[in-house]
């Protein structure tokens, strides 16, 4: 962690890990793909059946939003974690 991740980080934990979770894990990450795998899903059908399904966003539904928001939580859990550990490491040996 170089001098300006370290700024940088020090800002983002003073505004809690569960915001740092919420946007990082889910809002960038779990409904961008979640978005992707629909259109995705949605194209491969298209390549098979020469149509789109009926129902576009059906397929975006609240069961895929959940389990991606579960799996997004556990990235930024994991990222807060690693992020946390380098900069406590960061503080120790600086002083800073």
């Amino acid at each position: 962690m170089n001098y300006k991740q370290f700024k940088k980080w020090k800002k983002i934990r003073t505004k809690g890990k569960f915001r740092y979770i919420m946007i990082t894990g889910v809002i960038k990450i779990c409904i961008p793909y979640c978005i992707i795998r629909t259109f995705v899903s949605e194209y491969v059908h298209f390549r098979e059946f020469g149509h789109l399904s009926n129902n576009l966003f059906a397929k975006f539904d609240l069961t895929y939003l959940l389990v991606y928001s579960i799996g997004g939580c556990i990235i930024g859990l994991f990222l807060w974690k690693r992020s946390e550990k380098e900069y406590l490491l960061k503080l120790g040996k600086n002083g800073v």
